[in-house]
């Protein structure tokens, strides 16, 4: 059986901490803006940027072993008119490792909820990727009345996936996670995440690999583990019925990874999307065009437009 890259890619993935992204020679040319930390109630140290200002908040989610950085092209464009915040989960980036070795998607959902009402956030839209996205709907599902509204982008948690499907894709990712170097594994899922990957991405890839090395071997395996079994472990498809928040669903028709092409060849983005939004009672969805995982980077324009018409 072929091994879906979404799987092979990232099964691969086997530090100091800098005071502002600036002092990242690989990151400066993204984001310039400080970095600021808080600590989550279990002593998590938590990186985030907070710019902007306007009766609106915009809380950007990465998805999986991504970062901050992965809204780079997006953050600059919203915060002209929002206050918008960018957030590295425990494991990721800038933040601390889970000194309980949690990285359940529940307990991003919580950590998020507890940034929330730190912060005293009010009008919040949570804006998620893949992962992110799924991490966002828990939140909503969690703290209906915390969550304004929801944009999910490319969101992990909308597909099925019986018994079967779920063993063989773990399973397939303990083998290959034996046979596959770090940096290959990045890189090839990268290559996967773009319908044509713009040399930008290469250095925000470089960000990732710091990553990795900046938590250590033991520790980002570990949260990596736990986060594919969760995304797998954790739908949010027969859940979408309670989610009360306006929503909007956005998607790019190349997107190699959602749905997953090696069970699901029939499934198309738009097919998913459609079937989410008829569940959902205030949803909508849009398909930008020669787009792939990535769409908030190939489509960032369209992508910044529907979300600022959206929050509006």
């Amino acid at each position: 059986m072929p091994v879906h890259p979404f799987i092979a890619n990232l099964s691969g993935l086997k530090g100091t901490r800098c005071g502002t992204f600036a002092a990242m020679s690989a990151t400066e040319a993204f984001y310039p803006h400080p970095v600021q930390r808080t600590t989550l109630p279990d002593s998590t140290p938590l990186a985030y940027i907070d710019e902007g200002s306007g009766d609106q908040t915009l809380l950007f989610i990465h998805g999986l072993s991504g970062n901050l950085l992965s809204w780079h092209k997006n953050f600059d464009v919203l915060s002209k008119k929002h206050r918008c915040i960018a957030i590295d989960l425990p494991g990721n980036g800038l933040s601390g490792n889970s000194p309980t070795g949690n990285y359940s998607l529940t307990y991003f959902a919580n950590c998020l909820l507890h940034f929330i009402g730190s912060k005293g956030l009010k009008n919040v839209t949570l804006i998620g990727h893949s992962m992110g996205a799924q991490i966002a709907i828990l939140a909503a599902l969690e703290a209906p009345t915390a969550i304004h509204k929801l944009v999910l982008i490319s969101p992990a948690g909308l597909e099925t996936f019986n018994a079967w499907e779920q063993a063989t894709a773990q399973a397939t990712f303990f083998l290959m996670d034996f046979w596959q170097r770090p940096e290959d594994a990045m890189r090839g899922f990268y290559e996967q995440a773009f319908h044509r990957m713009p040399q930008a991405s290469r250095r925000m890839l470089e960000t990732c690999l710091q990553d990795y090395q900046r938590h250590g071997d033991a520790a980002y395996r570990k949260m990596l583990t736990q986060c594919i079994s969760g995304m797998f472990q954790t739908p949010v498809h027969n859940q979408l019925s309670s989610v009360q928040q306006p929503t909007l669903i956005l998607f790019g028709d190349s997107d190699a990874l959602v749905p997953n092409r090696l069970w699901h060849p029939q499934l198309s983005q738009k097919s998913l999307a459609a079937s989410a939004v008829k569940r959902l009672p205030k949803g909508q969805y849009a398909i930008f065009p020669q787009s792939g995982h990535f769409v908030h980077w190939e489509s960032a324009d369209q992508t910044n437009d529907a979300i600022a018409s959206f929050v509006r």
